[in-house]
């Protein structure tokens, strides 16, 4: 089974489990997995992992994510987004009013959040406490809200504005963990103004943009399984015939060239074998990958 890697183009309105189910089936039913979910209201770029690549799920997973995100003026939602309840709302003159009078100041107040170190990410979470989600609280009344927590927004920045649509369009690069729907429920504080995230699309996860790579767009089409290999720019070292069964049995060998960081061992016929990382001349394996050989 090759450890391979899909880059899916997720649908609006699709959960991001259906989405990796629609993967299984199309696969024959092998194992999938994902590296981190999306709203179902929301689209974009979703890493799917296939057979033994799932061991991969961590190292994407903290990787960093921009995001296009559509902010609707006059109205505020419980989940700070179009699937929640409206808590505030706004006539159209208000909102044409406010529009008028602060759209100068939209692209200084949203690059504000550059700033920001902290965020409290919102009640409506997957996050847990004592095992239960907060969203699930939520729906029974709790309004605790989760802990404060460290994030990095590296690039806060206004797009456009459409008043006929009376809304906005930013770009976030953020950390991974970092919520946008908390962004667009701060900045309506910051504006003293109702407001909720109405579309929110990934456009990339670390270096992997959607619109640089082959994406599977289309969840009924036959999907590209991309060898993890070279889905990941990593150094790679081969491995003499000789030894490949030390490596399958977890042995350290020597090898020629030990790089700092993440690498790939690759057996004389290029098919991979493990995943190492090097570390002062030194390196330990992350995982071994024995349906890759026989």
């Amino acid at each position: 089974m090759t450890a391979g890697i899909v880059f899916a183009d997720k649908p609006t309105g699709m959960s991001s489990a259906g989405l990796v189910s629609r993967l299984k089936k199309r696969l024959g039913g092998v194992k999938t997995g994902h590296t981190g979910t999306l709203d179902r209201f929301a689209g974009g770029l979703m890493i799917l992992l296939v057979g033994p690549a799932t061991s991969f799920s961590d190292f994407f997973l903290h990787l960093d994510k921009t995001y296009r995100a559509t902010i609707s003026f006059g109205s505020f939602t419980d989940t700070h987004d179009p699937m929640g309840q409206v808590m505030q709302e706004r006539s159209s003159e208000e909102i044409d009013e406010f529009l008028e009078q602060n759209e100068n100041r939209f692209a200084s107040v949203i690059a504000e959040f550059e700033k920001i170190k902290t965020q409290t990410p919102p009640l409506y979470s997957a996050l847990k406490k004592e095992g239960i989600r907060f969203s699930d609280r939520a729906r029974k009344g709790e309004t605790i809200l989760p802990e404060e927590r460290e994030v990095s927004i590296y690039s806060s920045k206004l797009i456009s504005i459409n008043k006929k649509e009376r809304s906005c369009v930013c770009e976030f690069h953020v950390s991974s963990g970092t919520y946008i729907r908390s962004i667009i429920r701060d900045l309506a504080v910051r504006l003293a103004f109702p407001a909720h995230l109405s579309e929110l699309y990934r456009t990339s996860i670390g270096a992997y943009s959607v619109e640089d790579i082959e994406t599977w767009r289309d969840p009924d089409s036959e999907p590209v399984v991309i060898p993890v290999e070279k889905a990941l720019d990593w150094p790679k070292e081969t491995v003499p015939e000789e030894l490949v069964l030390s490596v399958k049995n977890g042995k350290i060998i020597p090898l020629d060239c030990i790089h700092d960081g993440n690498f790939f061992l690759m057996t004389p016929e290029q098919k991979l074998l493990a995943w190492v990382n090097g570390n002062n001349a030194e390196y330990s394996y992350k995982r071994v990958f024995f349906q890759q050989y026989p």
